[in-house]
């Protein structure tokens, strides 16, 4: 994997939601994206906003992919780092 994307949730997600990000992520997958294998921390205790995540993508077009889509959910910020 070469690029990472660092998605911030504040407020967390709804259980649909997450379903539905989890079911694309796993698409993605699938599909040689991503090893959908998320690093997710919780930096004011588990299960507490905000939800940071990091995920792995194999090319930047990958991970723009994963932005727009999680753009409609709201994140608090989603960005690629490069």
């Amino acid at each position: 994997m070469t690029t990472a994307t660092t998605v911030t949730w504040n407020p967390l997600n709804s259980q649909e939601a997450s379903s539905e990000i989890l079911a694309k992520a796993a698409d993605m997958q699938a599909q040689g994206k991503t090893d959908n294998v998320p690093d997710e921390t919780f930096p004011n205790g588990a299960g507490s906003p905000p939800s940071i995540v990091v995920r792995q993508w194999t090319t930047l077009a990958d991970a723009q992919e994963w932005i727009d889509f999680l753009a409609p959910y709201n994140p608090q910020s989603a960005v690629i780092n490069t």
